[in-house]
């Protein structure tokens, strides 16, 4: 990636973060269900069970399966084909082992870069970032080719969605209490 591409990338990342800053800030709630949707629906079946594994792994990536990541668990399964894959990764997430995936999908280069953009959403979904989703998302980057600079721009991206998660919720607490008053 040049260093031209690098801040084009950059540019779309924080404008992405600053509409949804206004959308969670309006007290909307952002639904990347459909980005997801849209990713994997464009995607042959062997990008379909690597996107479904690689979900997986980002939702036992902190050893905790919270109700927002349960959701994801379940749309990854249903844009499968196999019902044997979808056995495979149901069995992942029940062991809590993250399935194994090969360096470099036969994905599009714009697919690896919605794909690491939607596992980020995911394991910021529980409203935190550990060291481990840290971990798997760096793993992720560099099964897709993605650049350490652009995977440093992604972290960015998540840490500001929590910021911004973390604001949303403080402020409706603080919008609940005037409004009992």
């Amino acid at each position: 990636m040049t260093e031209d591409e690098f801040e084009q990338e950059l540019s779309k990342v924080r404008s992405e973060v600053e509409k949804e800053l206004d959308l969670l800030l309006k007290g909307q709630k952002i639904d990347y269900k459909n980005e997801i949707d849209d990713s994997a629906a464009e995607l042959g079946d062997l990008g379909r069970n690597w996107f479904g594994k690689a979900i997986a792994g980002a939702i036992i990536a902190d050893g905790v399966i919270s109700p927002d990541e349960k959701v994801y668990l379940k749309l990854a399964l249903s844009f499968l084909k196999s019902p044997t894959e979808v056995e495979k990764i149901i069995g992942y997430v029940k062991e809590m082992k993250t399935p194994p995936l090969e360096d470099n999908p036969m994905v599009p280069v714009e697919f690896k870069k919605k794909m690491i953009i939607s596992l980020t959403k995911i394991l910021v979904s529980d409203n935190k970032l550990t060291k481990d989703e840290v971990a798997y998302l760096k793993t992720i980057a560099h099964k897709l080719g993605i650049s350490t600079g652009l995977l440093s721009t992604i972290i960015t991206y998540a840490k500001s969605l929590l910021e911004v998660k973390k604001a949303s919720v403080k402020s409706n607490l603080i919008y609940q209490k005037i409004m009992q008053l």
